[in-house]
């Protein structure tokens, strides 16, 4: 299946960051494929470990192995430079971390766009915690034209949450026509992003495509590496106020049956997201910081906008109410309450089974 006539039909690009642990069994997951077809695309963003040697050791045994290294920018940039050096006709993303299920997935993939004229397909992940992989069933496959993409699919990435769609905001469980990306920003211009990069890159590549089709059959594993994502960050707010903005510049050009549905959701999950965060800062900050911190978020041009809509809005959600008050002495108040009520719940929670433990005995 190898094309060494011209171009390749796939290029795989995997950005690397500090990823030394993973990185090898990435590679090799990649390099074993039945269908050879492809290019290899290691783009080191300013690793500190031994990721880069790992890669010169592949680029060496391999001529499909391209490897590049470049200043630290963040893995929205490192994409994109990846694709610039890339020759395949389509695209595939994989995270260092992760690789793909077996040496049949390229395979699998190349199968499918046989059926029809697709500009993404999405295809099937294995959610891997450490130490368990679950698998799921499987149902058929399902092809997707424009109006009903458009329409049902599309608003996930301009609010996060739609319960219509059937794609996820992810790149890395999707394959692109490279054309695609002749919508996206070159990697020069991308300042560094540290929350939702795959949705603002699916945003420029999604917006107007004709065909999509999703696969269900599990083709990658995810690493599902627990410990990261609980931690608390103060910037938390500023970070996700970069994805809403995106989100928000796409949301205004789009005219769907759902836009009013759609806007809904993407202020109500600003509302959400700092009401979460005012919790989550309890443990962490002094009250003092945590009043400067919320005073700080009412400024960004996203919660401002939430805060003005929901203005309009009678829902009774406490979310919405607390935003449109702006008062940082009741957020830490009803943060506090609602700490308070979900502790004595897990304490009736732990008794409940201690009883139960001593009734069975």
């Amino acid at each position: 299946m190898n094309n060494n006539a011209g171009n390749p039909w796939l290029s795989v690009v995997v950005p690397i960051y500090n990823a030394e642990r993973y990185l090898s069994k990435c590679i090799r997951s990649i390099l074993s494929q039945t269908f050879t077809d492809f290019e290899l695309i290691l783009v080191d963003d300013g690793s500190t470990d031994s990721s880069s040697e790992i890669c010169k050791r592949f680029l060496e045994k391999d001529p499909r192995v391209k490897y590049f290294r470049k200043e630290n920018g963040g893995c929205l940039q490192t994409r994109i430079f990846g694709v610039e050096r890339a020759a395949g006709k389509y695209i595939i993303f994989c995270d260092a971390d992760d690789y793909y299920y077996n040496e049949k997935s390229f395979e699998i993939i190349k199968n499918s766009f046989l059926d029809g004229d697709y500009d993404f397909i999405q295809f099937g992940v294995v959610n891997k915690l450490p130490y368990v992989k679950k698998n799921k069933n499987i149902p058929p496959n399902l092809a997707v034209e424009k109006k009903s993409f458009l329409e049902y699919d599309y608003p996930i990435l301009l609010c996060s949450y739609f319960e219509y769609s059937k794609i996820t905001g992810n790149v890395w469980n999707k394959v692109y026509k490279k054309e695609l990306f002749e919508n996206v920003p070159k990697s020069k211009d991308i300042e560094k992003i540290f929350m939702g990069e795959d949705f603002i890159l699916n945003l420029h590549l999604l917006k107007d495509i004709n065909k999509a089709l999703y696969i269900y059959e599990q083709i990658y594993v995810y690493r599902n590496l627990l410990g990261g994502s609980g931690s608390f960050r103060k910037n938390e707010m500023k970070n996700m106020s970069v994805l809403k903005d995106y989100q928000w510049s796409f949301l205004q050009k789009w005219n769907g049956e759902y836009k009013d549905k759609v806007v809904r959701m993407h202020f109500a999950e600003t509302a959400g997201w700092l009401y979460n965060h005012v919790q989550n800062s309890i443990k962490y900050l002094s009250e003092e910081e945590i009043k400067e911190m919320i005073l700080n978020a009412l400024e960004l041009p996203n919660v401002q906008r939430a805060r003005e809509y929901l203005k309009n809005n009678n829902e009774n959600y406490p979310e919405f109410k607390l935003l449109v008050a702006g008062d940082p002495d009741l957020y830490i108040s009803e943060a506090k309450k609602l700490i308070e009520n979900r502790s004595m719940k897990e304490k009736l929670k732990d008794l409940a089974k201690n009883v139960l433990r001593k009734i069975l005995k």
